[in-house]
């Protein structure tokens, strides 16, 4: 079958890594896969859609107005680097921009969360663009226990919404509790405490 439910993709890579077998036959199985919103199953592009446009129940986690960065704490493998950090013209209002440089092995910048994002939310939002170098943006989330979870955002040269559903990030074991990652966790974002660009 082409469908196939976003919120089983990391049980189904565990399995088959796990040395599972999985026999598929025709078609292009998991083409299109689907979550839950709204009480339906939505393909992604449409749950993506829905969530960009819905203004009404966001709970914003940081915001550029103030031009205030001191909350992100750069790490780096080059610390030398004359990679910065600061404010621009985002698609409304003021947006983080991260310029790097000489960027050896990783560059990235990371904050703890200001508030807790509740327990009924379960996608991130933000506008992103790159550059004609930069195609992909990598994001991060530290839980409140250390469990990492990331993934990679396709972002072109004009602003647009990237909608970053939790069951779409993959579970990092360095450096995260070795109780965790097993079959069916995943991010869970009310238990957010940190995030990496």
């Amino acid at each position: 079958s082409p469908r196939f439910p976003a919120a089983a993709e990391g049980s189904l890579r565990a399995f088959v890594e796990a040395g599972g077998d999985l026999v598929l036959m025709g078609g292009r199985a998991f083409s299109e896969t689907l979550a839950r919103y709204d009480g339906q199953w939505k393909t992604l592009p449409e749950v993506r859609r829905a969530i960009a446009t819905d203004e009404g129940s966001r709970h914003v986690l940081f915001d550029f107005e103030g031009g205030d960065l001191s909350a992100w704490q750069r790490g780096a493998g080059n610390k030398d680097g004359a990679t910065t950090l600061e404010t621009d013209a985002g698609y409304r209002g003021s947006a983080m921009r991260l310029k790097l440089k000489e960027v050896s092995w990783y560059d990235v910048f990371r904050a703890a969360l200001p508030s807790t994002v509740p327990e009924d939310h379960n996608a991130v939002v933000l506008w992103a663009k790159g550059d004609d170098r930069t195609p992909q943006l990598f994001v991060e989330i530290t839980e409140r226990d250390g469990a990492r979870w990331s993934r990679a955002v396709d972002v072109s040269t004009e602003w647009h919404p990237c909608v970053l559903l939790a069951d779409t990030f993959l579970f990092k074991a360095d450096w995260s509790p070795k109780s965790r990652g097993g079959e069916g966790d995943r991010l869970r974002l009310a238990n957010a405490a940190k995030m990496t660009f």
